[in-house]
């Protein structure tokens, strides 16, 4: 298998996990093998058989994916890298704070969104399973809490009751670490937003990790060069998960619904 040279190396450091496999399946779709004389009209049929999808224009919906996986990763990364605000002015602080907060936890959402789609086109066995273990995660059910069902929130998944919500303003901070909800009947519930973002980031992509191993294996069954640039940055994925300096399962993250 090839491996990536210290140049590639060095350009991979610059992107998050996210963003490289957003790479890899963008070069999955532009590399799938088709016959070197196929006419125009025959494509996106071929493309359809060679990926095995269902619909003939699900490789247009498999690119949307690979889009909204890495657009809403641009989102991720800047509050993970720069917090919920980014001046000194108090009072500009707060309503940064606040579309930080929840275009973030939309952006999740939106994500996991992209994530299941992608498990749903390649007809993958652990959709369930891997749709099941995102929306457990401490930032999924605070993104329904504060970002979608602040005061319609089901206190069970399918249930009739509901429950509502809402943020403590004065416990606002640059990486909200101490971000507050007063929920109804449960008192004051407390939360470390970059802690349950880790959380997030570490247990999706491990779920990409596999499919896109699946996927590569699937597409590319024969030796090939596409094959080999494909694995080489996947190994690499691989290798940057296992090396994580922080202790995911020990992160503080309160898990209160």
């Amino acid at each position: 298998m090839a491996k990536l040279t210290e140049s590639e190396v060095e350009d991979l450091r610059g992107y998050t996990l996210k963003e490289i496999f957003a790479q890899i399946h963008l070069q999955i779709l532009a590399s799938v093998p088709l016959p070197s004389d196929i006419a125009a009209e025959k494509v996106e049929l071929a493309l359809q058989k060679a990926l095995g999808f269902d619909a003939l224009n699900g490789y247009k919906k498999y690119r949307a994916a690979i889009d909204l996986l890495e657009d809403t990763q641009y989102a991720i990364k800047e509050v993970m890298k720069r917090g919920l605000h980014t001046c000194d002015d108090v009072e500009q602080q707060h309503g940064e704070q606040y579309v930080r907060l929840y275009g973030v936890l939309n952006a999740v959402s939106l994500q996991m969104l992209s994530i299941r789609v992608l498990h749903s086109l390649f007809k993958d066995g652990r959709t369930q399973d891997s749709a099941a273990a995102l929306k457990e995660l401490m930032i999924y059910r605070v993104r329904n809490a504060a970002g979608a069902h602040t005061l319609d929130n089901q206190t069970k998944p399918g249930g009739k009751n509901t429950t509502f919500h809402r943020i403590t303003q004065s416990d606002f901070s640059k990486w909200g670490d101490r971000l507050t909800f007063t929920v109804d009947g449960e008192g004051v519930v407390r939360f470390d937003l970059m802690a349950a973002l880790r959380q997030y980031e570490d247990t999706s992509d491990r779920i990409l990790h596999t499919l896109t191993k699946d996927v590569i294996r699937r597409t590319f069954p024969k030796a090939a060069e596409d094959k080999d640039w494909l694995t080489a940055r996947l190994s690499y994925i691989a290798q940057k998960i296992a090396q994580r300096k922080y202790d995911v399962a020990n992160d503080p993250v309160e898990v209160p619904w």
